[in-house]
């Protein structure tokens, strides 16, 4: 797919070079997103686990590791 940006109010396709350095950043942009996604999912099964009182003693600490930023 031919990208293009803004030059002085003038639309120019994007070199090959700036291509791939696109490619590059919306890759490690969905890398991040899934980690970010499978990090959430994690901490809403255990909060779920927590609430229903399911959850046992590594897992509440797990959960503390999250809230506290440790993970």
């Amino acid at each position: 797919m031919v990208r293009y940006k803004r030059v002085n109010g003038e639309r120019v396709q994007f070199t090959a070079e700036e291509e791939t350095a696109r490619d590059a950043e919306e890759s490690a942009w969905a890398t991040e997103l899934a980690a970010i996604k499978e990090r959430q999912e994690k901490i809403d099964a255990l909060k779920a686990k927590i609430t229903d009182g399911t959850a046992t003693h590594a897992e509440l600490l797990e959960y503390t590791q999250y809230d506290i930023g440790a993970k």
